[in-house]
């Protein structure tokens, strides 16, 4: 079983004159390889001046045995950070380097580690600085009417961070923070309100190979495209409405968006069925809340989906929630699978599922129950999650278009949130 200490600088410490804080923590645990068979180190220093932030941190993983804990660095992840305020003006910093060792076979063979929870399959040692290291450079703007924010992330063939997640019931937080393996992208993320109720926002971006040396040696899961020279054009706009005035002053919003994406060569056109082409409109969505409406009526939320991201099928939603009194709500939708061409049309197309939930008052810690039957499509967070939640990306489904494609199932429980 794995288990951490965690030993940080004392509050009388942190503090040096009026404007200078600072701190440190060092946690050696068990828990490099998320199972508890291998000792580990996560520590960190950070320090505020005024409008100015940095952060170091170094994370290590070890030997499996107490005799051995340091006979092999198998992972080490040294990150630094800064946050500065310049005005109007925000400025982010983020570098990640790592350094990785082998696994010892015997005196003649080594083997390359996998780290744990890792879209890094296997690392090697002793490849070039490109490859071990990923950044993240912000630079943002701020008005009362408008902001805008420029940026530019790398990442190379095997950068990873030891204790951020990555592949496990289905997170994605490492690709998340830096990007998909082998990629770099200048994006831009602005936004302006023309009009108080109206905010008009629009999310551009280029992606490309990062390391191109040597590509078509690469592991299959380090090319993001088959063309090394494939450029990738992504424009998600989107649109916030405040509705409140609009409908005789019960508080409501709408918010619409799609997202879209260009590829300028040939190899790495989208599929979807037996077409492939240059342009796709992944995704899109709309949302509509109501709060307040009446004594009886709560709220209310309700979620179309457009979800174009599977090569199969096309999968439209339409998912909501009523919040009525004493804590009820009930939760309702369907959805719609549809061939794309080429393809066999699903034995399943329709789906649909209904849903209470309960905050019970009078009981220890106030737990939520909950009640759910769903048939051919799972709009739920995971168990441990918060599952009696929808679990969403954007306004599509996060458990993806097959998700109890052919399958029913209910589903009654309690979950506390201690």
């Amino acid at each position: 079983m794995g288990g951490f200490s965690q030993f940080s600088l004392g509050q009388a410490l942190q503090n040096i004159g009026d404007n200078i804080t600072i701190n440190a923590v060092l946690g050696p645990n068990r828990s490099a390889d998320r199972a508890g068979n291998q000792y580990g180190l996560y520590s960190y220093v950070t320090a505020q001046i005024g409008d100015h932030y940095l952060d170091f941190q170094y994370n290590g993983a070890y030997g499996n045995t107490y005799d051995t804990i340091f006979d092999s660095i198998y992972e080490a992840d040294f990150i630094g950070g800064y946050k500065g305020l310049f005005g109007p003006i925000t400025v982010k910093a983020n570098a990640l380097f790592n350094v990785w060792g082998s696994v010892k076979i015997n005196d003649l063979y080594k083997t390359a580690y996998s780290p744990s929870s890792s879209d890094v399959s296997s690392a090697k040692e002793g490849l070039g600085f490109l490859h071990n290291f990923a950044t993240n450079l912000q630079v943002s703007y701020t008005a009362e009417s408008y902001g805008i924010t420029l940026g530019y992330r790398a990442r190379g063939t095997q950068a990873s961070m030891m204790y951020v997640e990555e592949g496990a019931d289905g997170h994605t937080n490492i690709s998340d923070q830096l990007g998909a393996l082998n990629t770099q992208r200048v994006w831009v993320d602005g936004y302006v309100k023309p009009i108080d109720i109206l905010t008009l926002s629009l999310n551009p971006y280029v992606q490309t190979v990062f390391i191109k040396d040597d590509y078509a040696s690469l592991a299959s899961w380090q090319r993001p495209y088959v063309n090394k020279d494939t450029l990738e054009f992504y424009l998600k706009p989107s649109i916030d409405l405040d509705t409140e005035t609009l409908l005789a002053g019960i508080p409501s919003s709408l918010s619409l968006y799609a997202k879209m994406k260009y590829v300028n060569t040939a190899e790495d056109q989208y599929s979807r069925g037996t077409n492939k082409g240059s342009f796709l409109l992944s995704e899109g969505g709309a949302k509509f809340t109501m709060k307040d409406i009446t004594d009886i009526f709560k709220g209310i939320e309700v979620y179309y989906g457009y979800d174009n991201t599977n090569t199969n099928q096309l999968f439209n939603t339409l998912i909501g929630a009523v919040t009525l009194p004493q804590s009820f709500t009930v939760q309702a939708g369907a959805g719609l699978r549809t061939a794309h061409e080429g393809v066999t049309a699903s034995d399943a197309p329709f789906g649909f599922f209904l849903g209470i939930v309960k905050k019970v008052e009078k009981v220890l810690y106030k737990p939520v129950a909950y009640a759910q039957f769903i048939y051919n499509m799972d709009p739920y967070k995971g168990f441990g999650d918060g599952q009696d939640n929808f679990n969403l990306d954007g306004y599509i489904l996060d458990n993806g278009v097959g998700a109890y494609e052919n399958y029913g199932a209910f589903r009654i429980g309690l979950r506390w949130d201690l």
